[in-house]
């Protein structure tokens, strides 16, 4: 959803069928300014009156509204010179969606899957300057059909979770030696 523009949110959310829907800004941070509504009157409202607060200023994104986040959380992959550095699971507080330890959320070491990985270098390899890229975290999740999906790239100033594999700081310090 464009900065700037209107959005009739009851019309978009009935045109796609969704049932439960998520919005967030296109750049933010530790769950800013994110809503999760119901296809119903009351969420058409509450969505409708925090669009039309934020739109003149910022744009938005509005998707589906992933329910695995509450069960399995979100999965990163942290990249240095596009080589795996480490990984892990962030997983809410139960019945959220906000996977920051700021919202109480906790974060542990994971495995990523082949699937994951390839969806993780698959992201990374778009991003049209792909030589400068020191460092990148790709968040993914399970989609509500089960199969991974991107929800951000955080190439500018990502959380590198070093507490839990704290040998891939020496992976960053290597990684920076090479450039």
């Amino acid at each position: 959803l464009e900065k700037g523009t209107k959005v009739d949110v009851k019309k978009l959310v009935s045109e796609k069928q969704w049932r439960r829907v998520f919005l967030k800004p296109i750049i933010g941070q530790s769950s800013r300014e994110t809503l999760r509504f119901d296809a119903t009157e009351e969420g058409y409202k509450q969505a409708q009156k925090h669009l039309d607060r934020l739109l003149p200023n910022e744009g938005m994104i509005m998707q589906p509204y992933l329910h695995m986040v509450e069960k399995i959380g979100e999965f990163s992959g942290i990249f240095f010179n596009y080589k795996l550095a480490n990984s892990i699971q962030k997983v809410p507080v139960y019945g959220d969606y906000k996977v920051q330890d700021d919202w109480g959320a906790i974060d542990r070491a994971a495995e990523l899957d082949q699937e994951a990985l390839a969806l993780c270098f698959k992201a990374l390899s778009a991003v049209p300057f792909e030589d400068a890229i020191l460092y990148a975290r790709v968040d993914i999740i399970r989609d509500n059909e089960g199969q991974w999906a991107l929800t951000e790239l955080e190439i500018i100033e990502p959380s590198l979770f070093f507490r839990h594999k704290p040998e891939s700081a020496l992976k960053l310090a290597d990684a920076v030696e090479d450039v």
